[in-house]
Formats: C-alpha cells, structure tokens, sequence
C-alpha cells in the first residue's frame, strides 16, 4: 500500500539509504506484499557496522639520556569488530 512504501521511505532516508532499493528487497523477499513487513528489518541488510575500543597505555619514548626517558600515553587498539547485513539485526535487536 501507499502507507507501507511512505514508511519505507522514511526510514530509508533517516538512515541515508535509498528507499528504492529497499522496497525492491523487500518486495523480491515478500512476494511484492509489503503488508505488515517492518522496513528496519530489510535495512539491516543495506548497513555495515564498524566498532572499535581503545584503552590508554603508557609507553617509554627513548630519548638522549636512554630507552625510556620520557613517558607518553597512547591510545592503542584493543577490539575491533565489523558487522554487515543480518549481522546488524542480531547486535540492534528489535527497532
């Protein structure tokens, strides 16, 4: 219906996806019955989710007078993960 493409289209746009597409998946999906189907669901498949965690750490910097004459902290890569497709349904759940 004409509510159900509007609904498509509004949640496609937020997310910056082209509704177009969507309805299209959704449609191919669905057997070009979009009653009662939640758009979020099909623009799961559309995004890609990257995460990242970062812990500060001290590290000696050498200078003149020896290895670890002066201490500075860097930010350093402890975890980093990629979801993409169904993937991103699990980790946001329901919308």
């Amino acid at each position: 219906t004409e509510e159900q493409v509007k609904k498509y289209m509004e949640v496609s746009m937020a997310l910056n996806v082209d509704w177009k597409e969507v309805v299209a998946f959704d449609m191919a999906r669905y057997d070009n019955d979009l009653t009662g189907k939640d758009p979020h669901d099909a623009i799961s498949y559309f995004l890609d989710i990257q995460y990242e965690e970062y812990t500060e750490k001290e590290v000696c910097e050498a200078g003149p007078n020896g290895p670890c004459e002066k201490k500075k902290k860097e930010m350093q890569k402890t975890k980093s993960e990629s979801y993409s497709g169904p993937d991103v349904k699990k980790i946001l759940g329901d919308t």
